[in-house]
C-alpha cells in the first residue's frame, strides 16, 4: 500500500510519510528523506518500463491493421491512362540533359569536321581532292606576225602582230596512284591533261601562223655573253641548219611542241641538259590533246606542262587537321632545284585542290604550280 501511495504522490506532486516529522530529531528526518528519494527513483524506473511495454504492445496490435490498409490501397490503385506519356516525357527530359552535358563537353561540329576533312580511303573530302569535280580552262592567245618578210629583209624596223585565239583547253585535274603513308601523309602522281574545247575557241588548232622560233631565240640569248669563238660556232650552226627567228607553224605545234633542228641536235649531243627533242609553249611534245567529248577518258592523255612521273606528298590531317591537303614534299624534296631560299620552298603550299583548314583573314595562303616554278602568295 505504501508503494502505491508513493507512486500516486509522484504523479500528484504530494509527499507522504508514515512517520510524523519531528523537527527536534534531525538524524531521523534525514533517514526518512533518503528513503523517500530511493522510492521515487524506483517508482520512476517502474513507470518507464510500464509505459514502454504498453507502447510496444499497442504498436504490435496496430501494425497488422496498417499493413492490411496499405495493401488494400495498393490493390485499389489504378495506373493513370497518360502514364506512357509521362514516362516518355521523363525519359526525354533525362536524355536532353545528358545530350546537353555531352555537347558542353564535346563540340559535335568539331568532331564531325575532323572526321570529314581528314584524308582516309573512301572519305568524302579525300575523293574530292583526288579528282576535283571542277571545270578549269586554259585560254591561250597567240600573236601572228604579219610583216615577217618585210622585217627580215630590213624594209620595216618594227614587227606587226595580229591577235588570234583564244584557243581554249579544259584541264582535267587528278591525283592518281594514291598511296597512304605511315607518317600522316599521302603520295600521289599528278595528272593535268588538256582537252581542246572547240566551241569555246576562236579558231582551230590547225591555224597556220608566223610565230617566233623559241628554240633559236633561247639558244642565242643563253650564248650572248660567250667568247667569240663559241658565238662564231653557234652562228655557223644556225646557218647550216637553216634556222630562222620567225617560222611558219600551226597553233597546236607552237603550243605543244614543234620539231627544230637545233633542239634535236642539242638533245643528241647534250641529253643531260636538253632532255626533250621538241619544244612548245605549253608542253615539250608530251601533251596529246584530243577532240572535245563529254565522255572523255582521262587516262588516255599524258601530263600537262611535262608532269610525267612527277609525284607529290601531302598531309592527311591525321596529326594536324589544319594541314590537310597541303604539300609536304614535291618529287621527294621540300625545295625546288631552280631556286634557293624562300622561293624554293613548297612545304605548306597548296596545289589548288585543297587549301588549309581554319583559314583566318590575315593568314598567308601559298599556291604552288610547276608552271609557276615557285610557290606564289595568293
Amino acid at each position: 500500500m505504501k508503494d502505491i501511495m508513493m507512486i500516486w504522490n509522484r504523479f500528484t506532486g504530494r509527499r507522504y510519510s508514515n512517520v510524523n516529522a519531528n523537527q527536534n530529531e534531525p538524524g531521523e528526518s534525514e533517514d526518512i528523506a533518503m528513503k523517500t528519494n530511493n522510492l521515487r527513483r524506483k517508482s520512476s524506473i517502474v513507470m518507464s518500463n510500464f509505459i514502454n511495454t504498453a507502447l510496444a504492445v499497442h504498436a504490435r496490435n496496430k501494425r497488422p491493421n496498417r499493413l492490411r490498409s496499405n495493401l488494400k490501397l495498393f490493390q485499389n490503385y489504378r495506373i493513370p491512362r497518360n502514364f506512357p506519356g509521362i514516362l516518355t516525357l521523363l525519359i526525354s527530359g533525362f536524355s536532353a540533359i545528358a545530350i546537353g552535358c555531352a555537347i558542353f563537353i564535346f563540340d559535335p561540329y568539331e568532331l564531325i569536321f575532323k572526321m570529314k576533312v581528314t584524308f582516309s580511303p573512301g572519305g568524302e573530302i579525300f575523293d574530292i581532292w583526288r579528282k576535283p569535280d571542277v571545270e578549269l580552262y586554259l585560254k591561250v592567245y597567240l600573236f601572228n606576225v604579219t610583216n615577217h618578210n618585210e622585217y627580215l629583209s630590213g624594209k620595216e624596223s618594227k614587227l606587226k602582230f595580229q591577235e588570234t585565239g583564244p584557243y581554249v583547253y579544259r584541264e582535267l585535274f587528278e591525283h592518281s596512284d594514291v598511296h597512304f603513308n605511315d607518317n600522316g601523309t599521302v603520295t600521289a602522281y599528278l595528272q593535268h591533261p588538256l582537252q581542246y574545247v572547240p566551241h569555246m575557241s576562236n579558231g582551230t588548232e590547225d591555224d597556220m601562223l608566223i610565230l617566233p622560233n623559241i628554240a633559236l631565240l633561247s639558244i642565242t640569248n643563253v650564248m650572248r655573253n660567250s667568247v667569240y669563238l663559241t658565238r662564231l660556232g653557234l652562228n655557223l650552226l644556225i646557218i647550216n641548219t637553216d634556222s630562222h627567228p620567225l617560222v611558219k607553224m600551226t597553233a597546236k605545234e607552237f603550243m605543244f611542241g614543234y620539231e627544230s633542228t637545233l633542239v634535236t641536235l642539242g638533245n643528241k649531243m647534250m641529253p643531260s641538259w636538253i632532255k626533250f627533242d621538241k619544244l612548245g609553249l605549253i608542253d615539250r611534245g608530251s601533251q596529246k590533246s584530243l577532240p572535245f567529248s563529254r565522255d572523255f577518258n582521262v587516262s588516255s592523255l599524258l601530263q600537262m606542262y611535262d608532269f610525267e612521273n612527277d609525284y607529290i606528298n601531302v598531309y592527311t590531317g591525321e596529326n594536324d587537321i589544319s594541314e590537310t591537303g597541303l604539300i609536304e614534299k614535291y618529287n621527294g624534296n621540300v625545295d625546288l632545284p631552280q631556286w634557293t631560299g624562300k622561293c624554293a620552298n613548297v612545304k605548306g603550299a597548296s596545289d589548288g585542290a585543297k587549301f588549309a583548314s581554319y583559314i583566318k583573314p590575315n593568314d598567308t595562303i601559298l599556291f604552288f604550280r610547276k608552271s609557276l616554278c615557285r610557290s606564289a602568295i595568293l
